[in-house]
């Protein structure tokens, strides 16, 4: 069996509070695992405190709300708190997203694996069984991306397949503790699903939607289609199937990382491309261009290669990560410069692109989100 001790490391480095990126790289003494007690303390000072709330449950439990205030109470619809005044999740109140609920269960896992708290653990079972019975599309295949006033949202040929993907990390952290062998079906049968129906032979790798949408054209070709169906579910519970099914997942996983070194990884930039179904898709104003995704994809790249004993892959990953720290660490807006030589010195020793290799935001964010650091923090700790 693989070594999962290793992919444990990289799942407890989710929740490592405090981290600099530069402490890893920057000549410093190796940086020591947080102690049991950190740990511990992390977990009941941050995560319990939040997720353990009654507010969190749901009614009935395990329909976990998608929204939440800062303080962990509910929305009051004619007194919105200001984490949910936003006119950008306004409109969407009314969803209750699947990849939420997932996630939800995934940390109540966490909490009983780091504390042994047996209510966690149910609460986790419940969730899960809130998602097989009102979200697990058994007509079609797969999951529901979300529904809206209890009615799915998308047809199924719409759902992107990163939302599958999500789907299914809680379920397979879930596994991952007790074995489940429903919860196993469940995991082949979507990982069946996904994989042929989302597989485009033509352009060799999963589509991002099969069929327009409002938010989605079909001919998008994604990073994220990619790159989270091995962070979510396959490196987490394939080593764990029953071996012919975990014969055929890692086949899919070898295949699939081809696709990420060949399809998205520039290897003139270091990084990888966040789409390349156009031009500005791979453009450092596109999105998923950022050093979040870059380090992410390298630090996948790293586990599955180490799975899959691909030596080639481990190396391309190491010079991958070890960069993009170094870029992210030295990070300069080398476009807002005026000094001419400062900006050619900086163009010199990041690449020939001087505006690819900036913290990328989003329309709601200026430059590094919370969870681009959380990312580099946890690729530094390999």
């Amino acid at each position: 069996m693989w070594r999962h001790s290793r992919l444990l490391f990289a799942l407890c480095s989710l929740f490592v509070v405090n981290l600099s990126i530069g402490s890893a790289w920057a000549k410093e003494p190796p940086m020591l695992m947080p102690t049991a007690k950190q740990w511990h303390q992390h977990i009941e000072h941050n995560l319990v405190r939040y997720w353990m709330q009654p507010t969190a449950f749901g009614e009935p439990e395990g329909n976990f709300p998608t929204y939440r205030c800062f303080d962990g109470s509910l929305p009051d619809p004619k007194a919105l708190c200001e984490a949910l005044d936003q006119p950008w999740i306004k409109p969407l109140l009314g969803r209750q997203y699947t990849r939420m609920i997932s996630r939800q269960v995934y940390t109540y896992g966490v909490i009983y694996h780091l504390t042994g708290n047996e209510r966690a653990l149910a609460l986790a079972k419940s969730g899960i069984d809130y998602l097989l019975a009102y979200h697990y599309d058994r007509t079609n295949g797969g999951f529901v991306s979300y529904l809206e006033h209890g009615k799915p949202g998308l047809n199924w040929r719409q759902r992107p397949s990163q939302d599958q993907s999500y789907a299914l990390v809680g379920l397979a952290f879930y596994y991952y503790l007790t074995r489940d062998s429903e919860v196993e079906k469940v995991l082949i049968d979507t990982q069946n699903f996904i994989f042929d129906k989302y597989r485009n032979e033509t352009n060799n790798e999963l589509y991002w939607v099969l069929e327009d949408s409002d938010d989605n054209k079909a001919k998008q070709q994604e990073l994220v289609a990619q790159l989270d169906q091995i962070n979510a579910y396959m490196l987490m519970a394939g080593p764990l199937l029953p071996k012919q099914h975990e014969l055929k997942w890692k086949t899919d996983l070898a295949w699939l990382t081809e696709v990420l070194v060949n399809n998205y990884h520039s290897t003139e930039q270091m990084r990888f491309y966040g789409g390349i179904h156009h031009a500005a898709a791979k453009a450092s104003f596109g999105r998923h261009n950022d050093y979040g995704h870059t380090v992410k994809a390298y630090w996948m790249l790293y586990l599955a290669a180490d799975y899959l004993g691909r030596e080639d892959w481990i190396a391309l990953a190491t010079d991958g990560i070890e960069l993009t720290l170094e870029r992210a660490l030295n990070f300069t807006p080398i476009r807002a410069l005026a000094d001419t030589e400062a900006r050619q010195q900086l163009i010199s020793h990041f690449g020939a692109d001087g505006d690819t290799y900036f913290w990328r935001g989003d329309e709601n964010s200026m430059y590094a989100a919370w969870w681009q650091w959380a990312e580099l923090d946890q690729a530094a700790m390999l």
